[in-house]
């Protein structure tokens, strides 16, 4: 629960950097599976809650390793 808490007042923090006109793109490694993973367990939850199944597929096609901003993917 902290966890989600802490990841929601840093989207919150992030969305008013970019209504200011401020917000920084970062050009990093990131693993597209763990981006992935990470914004599914953020909703799974939601789901439980609401007898819904959440299932999340990366296609192992895609490559291990990308790069970009994989916080701001994930948001």
């Amino acid at each position: 629960s902290a966890f989600s808490l802490l990841s929601i007042i840093d989207d919150i923090l992030d969305f008013s950097k970019i209504e200011a006109g401020r917000v920084e793109v970062e050009t990093t490694p990131f693993s597209l599976l763990d981006v992935v993973e990470r914004a599914c367990a953020m909703l799974d939850h939601l789901a439980l809650k609401r007898e819904v199944e959440l299932t999340c597929f990366v296609d192992p096609a895609l490559p291990t390793l990308l790069l970009g901003d994989g916080l701001r993917l994930r948001q």
